[in-house]
């Protein structure tokens, strides 16, 4: 699924309010970068409040004065969690720190903080470019795996514009496995099957703007059927136009659509499970929203005739940004519960622990205390084997202020019975989006397939802001699909299977051939024809898919730009 993450948005030029030469420069840089791409981009650890208003950064010429250093870090604290988790300095370099305050100070003239208690721009950006790296340690370029044991295969498109958005394989009992692909561009689902080498599809429905589809029964009525989150804008928006869609057989076998859940902000996922114990399908629905209008809802089944399907809705939390929740008895008390990924500024994975009345109570499983972390996506998983279940989970979103991020990486939250999680990295991942875990070595344990979504490009800071958006990517010969291999138990070699075009946001693994071993499909999605939207111009025409053949070549070389990464 595509996690729909801050857009960028039109500055005047005129709002650029200069106070001291540091912001002269900033801003200076800043009309640079306007003269390239017309576009701004909206700082990601804000996002919880109001649209920014950037005509003044500072909320009014009374300000907080500090009668000390220690006062004054005490009340950055303050006015700096406000809304979200509070941002330490070593998020960002000094040069990207302007410009992300320039956007802070927009929000918080439009919050519910007294100008009395907030400290000057000036003061806080000294505070933090007092504290923060010069830069971050520019990436060693990496280099391909030396490999013959996958072998990509390119799915055409139909369209000029490849706008794959989801991807998954199933393998259901008696029946023959396959794959289901969704394209938010054209609104097509499809379901898809390897044979002889190449993709054979079969068009299922096509539905508005697809994120996501679960393959279900929800009616019991013995037939497969289809939820189909409908994001409704594909770009950022507070629009209320999501839809939950449930596509179902006729009694000619035709899928029909009945909506489900409709006027709600831009919804990503749901998830079916029977919370409250009376013998049917409830639903968990992940509406991500953007600014405004994001919730996770709980959707409990009061349906007595099919041709009229009935759900109460309960709001369980009213924050926007809500990504992923899959189903599972976490805590293995016989009730099904659900795990929920906030990202945006709120960045937490949270357990819904459930009763068997269609009650939750919530246990924090993780948090990394960075409102700017760019969580993308997590599972469900036994990462070590122990019969509980983990989470293996990715950070790799830019489309906040677009600038390179170290912290990026796949995890592994372990499950040790006790919440939170006890927090494991397994590898460093640029714009990791999405993480799978198979065994792909044919060797009996865990490895890692991930795949990368930059598809604006990164700029290394702020200096560069003027050159091409995909130069930092194209130096760096960033990785954008990988696979780790578990060499020893939790620790992992990762290898590259591509670089540079990084616009995988979602894959999917299984045994595509029949032969007996795990390969890899990767959805490829451009934004290019999207008003307002800067594609990096090697994204513009894509395959739909790529296909990553296992041909179970053992004989690899490890080369120097490869990592072996033990648990931190």
């Amino acid at each position: 699924m595509l996690p729909p993450r801050l857009s960028r948005q039109r500055i005047p030029a005129e709002t650029i309010h200069i106070v001291n030469p540091d912001r002269q420069q900033f801003a200076a840089r800043a009309m640079a970068a306007r003269s390239v791409s017309s576009l701004a981009l909206l700082a990601l650890f804000a996002a919880s409040c109001d649209d920014a208003d950037t005509s003044n950064p500072d909320p009014s010429p009374a300000h907080f004065v500090a009668s000390s250093d220690a006062e004054l870090e005490k009340q950055i604290h303050t006015v700096c969690s406000h809304c979200h988790k509070y941002p330490e300095p070593d998020t960002f370099p000094k040069s990207v720190w302007p410009r992300e305050l320039d956007q802070a100070f927009g929000f918080i003239k439009k919050s519910d903080l007294k100008p009395a208690d907030v400290p000057s721009f000036d003061a806080v950006l000294g505070y933090y470019q007092e504290r923060a790296p010069e830069l971050f340690e520019r990436p060693t370029p990496a280099k391909l795996t030396k490999s013959k044991r996958f072998q990509s295969h390119p799915v055409k498109s139909s369209r000029d514009f490849a706008g794959t958005a989801f991807v998954r394989w199933l393998q259901p009992k008696d029946e023959k496995p396959f794959g289901i692909a969704a394209d938010m561009r054209s609104g097509h689902i499809i379901q898809w099957q390897w044979n002889d080498g190449k993709v054979e599809g079969k068009p299922l429905a096509t539905v508005g703007n697809p994120v996501h589809t679960t393959v279900t029964d929800l009616d019991k009525d013995g037939v497969r059927d289809y939820l189909v989150s409908d994001i409704g804008d594909v770009l950022p928006s507070n629009a209320t136009s999501g839809r939950l869609i449930w596509l179902h057989p006729d009694e000619n076998g035709k899928l029909v659509e009945t909506v489900l859940l409709q006027d709600v902000g831009r919804l990503v996922e749901a998830q079916p499970a029977d919370f409250d114990g009376d013998g049917d399908l409830d639903l968990v629905v992940a509406v991500f929203g953007w600014r405004e209008n994001g919730e996770l809802l709980y959707l409990s089944n009061e349906t007595a005739d099919w041709t009229q399907p009935k759900f109460k809705s309960t709001q369980l939390d009213k924050r926007t940004g809500v990504i992923n929740v899959p189903v599972a008895d976490l805590n293995n008390d016989g009730h099904q519960d659900f795990v929920a990924l906030f990202s945006q500024e709120h960045e937490e994975i949270i357990a819904f622990l459930g009763n068997g009345r269609g009650e939750f109570q919530q246990e924090l499983l993780y948090t990394p205390n960075n409102p700017s972390y760019g969580s993308c996506a997590m599972r469900l998983t036994d990462m070590d084997g122990d019969g509980d279940l983990d989470v293996l989970y990715s950070n790799g979103d830019t489309l906040d202020l677009m600038v390179y991020k170290p912290y990026h990486a796949i995890q592994w939250l372990e499950n040790t019975g006790e919440f939170p999680f006890k927090h494991h990295h397994l590898a460093n991942f640029c714009g990791a989006f999405q993480a799978i875990e198979a065994d792909l070595d044919g060797d009996g344990d865990l490895d890692i397939a991930a795949a990368s979504f930059l598809p604006s490009g990164i700029y290394f800071d702020e200096n560069g802001l003027g050159d091409p958006p995909m130069a930092f990517v194209r130096d760096s010969q960033m990785p954008s699909v990988i696979w780790l291999e578990q060499a020893s138990k939790g620790n992992f070699r990762q290898h590259n299977l591509e670089l540079v075009n990084c616009c995988h946001p979602s894959l999917a693994v299984g045994d595509f051939d029949g032969d007996g071993d795990n390969d890899i499909a990767t959805a490829n999605c451009s934004f290019e024809k999207f008003p307002n939207y800067q594609m990096a111009a090697q994204f513009n025409k894509l395959d739909a898919m790529t296909i990553w053949e296992n041909v179970e070549d053992t004989q690899e070389t490890v080369t120097e730009s490869e990592k072996s990464s033990n648990d931190k």
